[in-house]
């Protein structure tokens, strides 16, 4: 009896922590949806003012006719332009004295008053006056902009559309509004001066640019103001975007920042004052609800808990079913059935009963799960056996050697590579890579592997092999398995050779003396996807020295523990630092590379690679 006191305080004791989480996990709750919903509200209230900003900041520009040539003058010609920063009050020494050299060439003409077509023109040391002048005066007026409408950073800068070679991954900076004593430069932390060029910051910076182009070429004015929130290491910054204009594959955006650091902090305060005062609410009904609790479940569950040790024990299960009885029969006995406690007291009851059967069923998937291990160890040395190993060297009148490895993601993968003489001068070349992994793409790779190198003893050419071998695969291929494969024939004796791409990674070539590039060759449809499918060749010839790497995309999205891919750019800066060593070596340290590269990070491909190092016939 004693026992089963201190056991009874016990429960009671975890019932009340428990609770007392709950209440403070709901009241965490709180405070995070009262702190979202205030927070949505102010950035709704943020970004009208942004969008105002931003406006007025576009009708200042559109107050020069000519302000898209301004736009564009300025971005290609940053570097010689003489412009004067932060010229308030009147204090327009180099700006007064060009405006002056302008009205003695042109006594009628009026700089603001210019057309684009007006200023082109002009000669182009007058143009250039005239843009030096033009960006001192609207300088000015950004920055009276940026003071009265209390902005934190104001800009106007130059990105590429996506018309460009590269959308969205820097921005120029036109003009940046400044207050009075700021300090212009180039750091990070200073007001940028005109040319300043800088890396789209992380997040959807760039997303918000795109929209905010999108919107103004599709003519929606509502749908340009999206901001760019988090920027990494701009603190509690928010961005906003206006398109001004488009000039060829360039767009000039109004940007308008604000840092909503102390807004926040207000509200957290009053967010946390809600919640604070709803948990005191929560814990005073904790006193009724344990009242409840310890008649109806309390005391019934501290019975079950007891025949529970017991019969771990004793392993009476007829002993177990006699107590569990007892509890049912007790006072508060109807109330007990109709809850949790009862239910729990069948269950038990006929857990005990089962426990014998679920033993030996355990015992008998552990047997089946060792067999599966056996299996699948034993399927990974079949195909290991399946890849070639005994590579050929410079042997016979052609000169070439030839290494290739396979590193499965798992005990058995879908990639393969494959190489063989369809004579004495010809030489096939193959890598392959199934769109699934495990035992059966290792069966789709071993069939399709199996299927080419036949064809190619049938066949002249690879497309017609190709061909061939997609037709069997398309039958009964019920599971929907494809291959992307690189298959080429190489005339030893010449360097000529024919190539077909079937979705596959683009090959990378090292010419002699050269570097590694990458061949961006025609693509075919993946062995496998359709019946019917043509297969594009194309030629390509090797010269003495050459070298040919062709690969899996298990080698460039190799992912390290920042979801980081390994890439084409690494994968061939690892090439041409090894474009002197042998096949062996230089696939060595590429697995080496990629393995520093991923660290502990389990892969999800495969890696596979080969290297044909053509060295001519004699």
């Amino acid at each position: 009896m004693k026992r089963t006191g201190k056991k009874k305080r016990g429960i009671s004791a975890q019932l009340i922590h428990i609770i007392i989480f709950g209440i403070l996990i709901a009241g965490v709750f709180t405070y995070l949806l009262q702190y979202t919903v205030s927070v949505k509200k102010v950035k709704d209230d943020i970004g009208k003012r942004a969008s105002a900003t931003a406006l007025e900041l576009i009708s200042a520009l559109k107050e020069y006719p000519a302000h898209d040539w301004f736009f564009s003058y300025w971005y290609e010609n940053a570097d010689r332009l003489d412009v004067e920063y932060d010229i308030g009050d009147g204090n327009y020494v180099a700006t007064d004295k060009k405006e002056r050299l302008i009205r003695e060439r042109y006594p009628d003409l009026l700089t603001h008053e210019l057309s684009s077509e007006e200023v082109r023109a002009l000669p182009e040391e007058d143009q250039k006056l005239i843009a030096e002048v033009a960006y001192s005066r609207l300088l000015t007026r950004v920055n009276e902009i940026k003071r009265n409408l209390a902005c934190d950073y104001l800009s106007l800068s130059v990105v590429g559309t996506d018309a460009s070679d590269h959308p969205y991954e820097t921005q120029c900076f036109l003009m940046s509004g400044a207050d009075p004593g700021a300090v212009r430069g180039t750091n990070y932390g200073e007001v940028y001066t005109l040319g300043v060029t800088t890396s789209v910051a992380q997040g959807n910076t760039a997303e918000c640019m795109r929209a905010a182009v999108k919107a103004a070429s599709e003519e929606q004015p509502d749908s340009r103001k999206v901001s760019g929130e988090g920027l990494a290491g701009s603190g509690n910054y928010v961005d906003y975007y206006e398109c001004v204009s488009v000039f060829g594959d360039k767009a000039c955006l109004a940007g308008a920042t604000y840092n909503v650091k102390y807004l926040f902090s207000e509200i957290r305060i009053d967010a946390l004052k809600s919640s604070l005062l709803a948990t005191v609410c929560q814990l005073v009904l904790l006193v009724i609800v344990m009242r409840w609790m310890n008649l109806f479940m309390i005391k019934p569950l501290e019975r079950v808990l007891g025949s529970i040790r017991g019969y771990s024990e004793t392993r009476d299960s007829a002993a177990v079913e006699r107590e569990m009885s007892a509890v049912l029969s007790g006072r508060n006995a109807i109330a007990v059935r109709e809850n949790e406690v009862g239910q729990l007291v069948e269950d038990f009851t006929t857990l005990t009963k089962e426990i014998d059967t679920y033993v030996e069923e355990i015992r008998t998937v552990t047997s089946q799960k060792e067999r599966y291990r056996t299996e699948l160890s034993i399927a990974a040395q079949i195909q290991e056996q399946v890849l070639p190993k005994d590579f050929p060297g410079d042997s016979g009148k052609n000169k070439f050697t030839l290494y290739a490895s396979m590193t499965p993601a798992r005990e058995v993968g879908g990639d393969f590579y494959d190489f063989f003489f369809i004579d004495e001068d010809h030489l096939a070349l193959v890598i392959g890579d199934v769109s699934d992994k495990g035992v059966p793409a290792a069966l789709f790779m071993m069939s399709a592997k199996t299927m080419i190198s036949n064809m190619a003893r049938m066949e002249e050419s690879p497309a017609q092999i190709l061909y061939h071998v997609n037709e069997r695969l398309c039958e009964n291929n019920e599971a929907g398995y494809f291959v992307t494969i690189w298959f080429a024939l190489i005339d030893l004796t010449t360097g000529d050779g024919v190539a077909v791409n079937a979705g596959h990674e683009y090959p990378a070539v090292c010419r002699a003396g050269g570097s590694y590039e990458l061949i961006h060759d025609k693509h075919s449809m993946a062995v496998g996807t359709l019946p019917g499918i043509k297969f594009r060749e194309h030629a390509f010839h090797m010269d003495p020295g050459d070298q040919l790497f062709v690969y899996t995309d298990g080698v460039p999205e190799a992912i390290n523990k920042e979801n980081e891919q390994f890439g084409t750019d690494r994968m061939l800066d690892v090439l041409n630092r090894n474009r002197d060593v042998a096949p062996e070596v230089l696939l060595v340290q590429m697995k080496e590379e990629i393995d520093a590269f991923a660290g502990d990070v389990p892969q999800f491909d495969d890696t596979t690679m080969l290297c044909f190092h053509y060295k001519g016939a004699e």
